[in-house]
């Protein structure tokens, strides 16, 4: 979603409970993306939240993603302190993960 987009991705995204659609590690990870794009850091790390919430996989991709919308607003000590919690959820920690922290 492009920046003036990111409330319509949102939207969609959400619309997947009422139809029964699953909310799956890739919807997830496009959502957080999508707020990225807004600069919506909060609701990314909202989302990645419920993705905990909801036990859908929290994968390098949706990692890489949440840190990168901390990063991209600013948010250098949440990007950080996301990547600090990558091994409780027993993630590998790759380049794409390194580099969206120390962006």
């Amino acid at each position: 979603a492009r920046a003036g987009e990111w409330v319509q991705a949102l939207a969609l995204f959400h619309e997947f409970e009422g139809r029964a659609v699953p909310r799956d590690t890739i919807a997830f990870s496009a959502a957080i993306s999508s707020c990225e794009k807004g600069h919506q850091w909060r609701l990314g790390l909202e989302l990645l939240t419920a993705m905990e919430h909801e036990k859908v996989h929290i994968d390098t991709i949706s990692w890489s993603v949440a840190i990168s919308t901390c990063e991209k607003c600013g948010r250098w000590q949440d990007a950080v302190h996301l990547f600090n919690q990558i091994a409780r959820f027993r993630v590998t920690v790759d380049t794409t993960l390194y580099n969206a922290t120390i962006s």
